[in-house]
């Protein structure tokens, strides 16, 4: 019943890149925490793998990592929104890049972050995810593509699955899967980097992605309209169906629901084996053309209603 909120403008302003700060509401909408920056009153030793130290008075002192971010992280947020992942237990998976403005700066790496704000690993971020590979960077034109990472947890936790993965700029048409907490290196779980297609194997720019907590992983297909599902279990094929243009996908772990959103509306599906659509939500208007201002979304699946 907890929703975590990326907020990319915490620092509110322009020189602040890839400072995001990590906010946890209550249903009602109330604030509860802000468990990144880290809380003043933590334990040393919780955020020691962010290079925070202890000054001569006892007092706890974030280091900063690089001025032009005002970072206290060694690594930095991926610049634009992105669909963050939650394990089982409270921990937020996020997608991060060094600390720099040089071609490395666009490294894929994942970061874990504990519902107190603590550090559990040695290491704030695990290791690159593959030579060569990049996040990919949203469509300038298109509010409706979201373009960049997308993460899901998968059954267990002891995986999670992402899409948002690219060379030279270019989304790949594969979902790629890291081990947890490791974080690192990322293997190729479904679909072909090299080739894009519409059949059981290959995807088509890959949008969206989430887990039902019970072994299938669904892939919002958008270069196909259709939405993929996978078995955690050996990347196999399990099915598909149609949907114009998905991008967000989210699971109703309980009935096996399927929401998704197509172009400005949500759409509910009653499952994949059988899909039928059950409703349908058309989204407030933006306000704006600006493609940089999205949607962003995230499914209460323990709310009654939903």
């Amino acid at each position: 019943g907890q929703l975590y909120v990326l907020d990319d403008r915490a620092n509110h302003g322009c020189f602040a890149l890839g400072n995001s700060a990590l906010h946890i509401f209550r249903r009602d909408g109330s604030y509860e925490r802000t468990i990144k920056p880290f809380p003043a009153g933590i334990a040393p030793e919780r955020v020691k793998a962010t290079g925070a130290f202890l000054d001569g008075e006892g007092r706890l002192v974030p280091l900063i990592h690089r001025v032009l971010s005002m970072t206290v992280y060694p690594y930095e947020d991926y610049l634009w929104p992105q669909q963050f992942g939650l394990t089982p237990d409270g921990r937020a998976l996020l997608a991060v890049v060094p600390p720099t403005l040089f071609a490395e700066a666009w490294t894929p790496h994942l970061a874990l972050v504990d519902p107190d704000g603590g550090i559990s690993q040695e290491s704030y971020a695990g290791p690159a995810l593959g030579k060569g590979l990049a996040w990919a960077i949203p469509s300038r034109k298109d509010p409706n593509v979201m373009g960049g990472p997308a993460l899901a947890v998968g059954a267990g936790g002891k995986f999670a699955y992402l899409v948002g993965v690219a060379v030279r700029e270019q989304n790949l048409p594969a979902v790629y899967r890291v081990p947890l907490p490791a974080r690192g290196p990322a293997e190729v779980f479904f679909g072909d980097p090299g080739a894009a297609g519409s059949d059981e194997r290959h995807l088509k720019d890959p949008q969206g992605i989430a887990a039902d907590g019970k072994g299938l992983v669904f892939v919002s297909d958008r270069g196909n309209n259709r939405i993929v599902v996978v078995s955690e279990a050996d990347g196999s094929f399990a099915g598909s169906f149609h949907v114009d243009a998905p991008s967000w996908v989210g699971i109703h772990n309980r009935s096996g629901a399927v929401y998704v959103r197509s172009g400005e509306n949500v759409l509910k599906f009653s499952g994949f084996r059988e899909p039928k659509e059950l409703a349908r939500l058309a989204l407030p208007p933006r306000g704006t053309d600006d493609p940089r201002f999205r949607w962003s979304l995230a499914l209460d699946g323990t709310a009654d209603p939903t």
